[in-house]
């Protein structure tokens, strides 16, 4: 027994490891991601590109970004999850590489749209291994954690670019993106190593099967997806990513047309919002330890957002310290639902399909991106002005209520959920 203890522990410490290495891509990615997000005001107060030609190039990424998770969920389920991760790497440190030495509009285009295809196997490679490799002692806090990485990643790109770009130009957004991505990828490749052997791996079969099911053949994808109601949750995350998108790129705007504020202001209570956003997620994470069935939680945490965003359809008009607080109540209770994410993907690992729930899911998420990004911002132009788009947010989070309780219909029935905690 002493002699087993010391190799368990190196494990256990192996495996942990492995996860850290799993976040610190997540958050490195995400703030690749968002630094050209970070940089557009720069870009267009500099007259490089007009507000038309910045949309266009922040819209391709996420359109080119939904169709990689699409095959990226496919590859990593049939392929190493690890090396599918490397390549997306790869390519956004070339990607942001040419960017920090040019800014002709053709360029940008065609190298921000390859990027954000190239990260394919990113996110569903992440999920998979949370899924499949992370030790189960420890995946429901692997998925806890992974929730609020993109955030993380958001809150340094734009604390970065508010106090690089004026001094440095927007170069330094990307080359410091390809430099921090090189030191990731270099970190990825030693802890790839730390991955379990297959044996030990939990993609296998289904937690709860007879023994008749198990001489029949694999379940195929969509019937698991359509009896699980997963399916359902496809147009929801499309909603979802309209509402989360809405809140992250035009609070600022918001806050500094609602009130007289100044951009700076403005942009720092954003940053303030998404820090409170992260530690509400921690205060709550006693919870998420008792909560079995995901769908319902979120039901629960978009339902809590509806209060709020009653408050905030007199948007302007009630006090600036009232819209703050209610802004940050919403960004924490919609943010909290997000910490469920992993553990809904991980219910598929054992019908292999762990990585394409996440990365169709994750497409259909980037779909709401492009989206959003035209509609609010027509909507703020309008007479409506921003209390309509508090009434579209309003709007959208009552439907994603009503989604995802028919969802835990099926959830619930498919997958067993409160005989026994698989995720």
């Amino acid at each position: 027994m002493k002699l087993h203890l010391p190799r368990l522990h190196k494990e256990e410490r192996n495996n942990i490891l492995l996860f850290l290495a799993c976040m610190l891509v997540h958050v490195v990615t995400g703030f690749a991601k968002s630094n050209y997000g970070a940089t557009i005001a720069y870009i267009v107060k500099e007259g490089i590109f007009t507000k038309p030609e910045s949309g266009m190039i922040a819209s391709a990424f996420y359109i080119f970004y939904g169709i990689g998770q699409i095959v990226g969920g496919k590859l990593v389920d049939k392929f190493s999850p690890y090396k599918c991760i490397a390549v997306g790497v790869l390519g956004a440190i070339i990607s942001n590489l040419i960017l920090a030495f040019t800014m002709n509009y053709t360029v940008v285009l065609i190298v921000w749209s390859i990027n954000g295809f190239m990260q394919f196997g990113i996110w569903p490679g992440i999920s998979r291994i949370v899924a499949t490799d992370v030790f189960p002692v420890f995946r429901q806090k692997a998925g806890f954690h992974l929730s609020y990485g993109l955030t993380l990643g958001n809150i340094f790109s734009f604390l970065c670019a508010a106090l690089l770009l004026d001094l440095f130009g927007w170069s330094v957004m990307f080359g410091g993106s390809a430099v921090m991505l090189l030191v990731s990828l270099v970190i990825w490749i030693f802890a790839s190593r730390l991955a379990p052997p297959k044996e030990e791996q939990t993609e296998q079969k289904p937690a709860v099967v007879s023994a008749n099911e198990k001489k029949q053949p694999k379940e195929s994808l969509w019937s698991v997806f359509n009896k699980s109601g997963f399916t359902i949750t496809l147009p929801i995350a499309i909603l979802a990513c309209m509402l989360s998108n809405g809140t992250q790129v035009w609070i600022p705007t918001m806050i500094m047309e609602s009130y007289t504020v100044s951009q700076s202001w403005a942009n720092v209570q954003s940053i303030i919002l998404s820090i409170v956003g992260i530690v509400a997620i921690w205060s709550f994470m006693p919870l998420f330890k008792r909560m079995k069935n995901e769908m319902m939680a979120r039901v629960l945490f978009y339902a809590l957002a509806l209060i709020p965003l009653l408050f905030l359809q007199f948007i302007g008009k009630i006090p600036m310290v009232l819209a703050v607080v209610m802004l940050a109540m919403f960004q924490s209770v919609i943010g909290f639902s997000g910490a469920f994410t992993n553990s809904i993907f991980s219910r598929f690992a054992p019908y292999g399909y762990s990585g394409t729930a996440a990365g169709i899911s994750n497409s259909m998420s980037s779909f709401g991106i492009v989206i959003a990004s035209t509609l609010y911002g027509v909507i703020a132009e309008s007479s409506w002005g921003w209390s309509g788009v508090a009434a579209v947010w309003l709007i959208l989070t009552a439907l994603i209520v009503i989604g995802y309780y028919i969802t835990s219909v099926f959830w619930v029935k498919y997958f067993k959920v409160g005989k026994k905690y698989e995720a």
